[in-house]
């Protein structure tokens, strides 16, 4: 299976395709302190969402870690809109990234994410120099 991850949340998502935007915003792997202290730091904003009332349902997962159980540390989901929003923080490919997803629909995350451009109805194009060899 091609995927990271994925949500369905309610009847805008289940059994359905997606489409997920993504900012993705990376720290090479010798910049470890500085992306634990980046953690650390939205993790902070992010409870900090949680305790003020909201237009949205949302999920944060209290101590995220780089490689723990779940990547995502929030997602926030409105039941009468079909967007859901997540963060996550993920290792991967010799760094550390944060992940910032907007997705109509089923959220899904191509294992590939830090090569891929795009990835549309199965057809994937590749940063330059980033496809795989052959």
């Amino acid at each position: 299976m091609d995927r990271l991850g994925n949500l369905s949340y309610g009847d805008w998502a289940h059994g359905k395709a997606g489409l997920t935007e993504a900012s993705i915003y990376s720290l090479p792997e010798e910049q470890e302190p500085l992306a634990q202290q980046l953690l650390a730091a939205i993790d902070s904003i992010a409870l900090k969402f949680t305790n003020y009332q909201q237009d949205c349902f949302y999920q944060y997962n209290y101590g995220v870690t780089f490689g723990g159980f779940t990547p995502d540390i929030l997602k926030c989901y409105a039941s009468h809109i079909p967007e859901t929003y997540s963060i996550q923080a993920q290792p991967a490919e010799h760094g550390f990234h944060f992940l910032i997803l907007e997705t109509r629909g089923s959220e899904w995350v191509p294992l590939e994410f830090l090569k891929l451009k795009s990835f549309v109805n199965g057809k994937k194009t590749y940063f330059e120099g980033m496809a795989p060899k052959e």
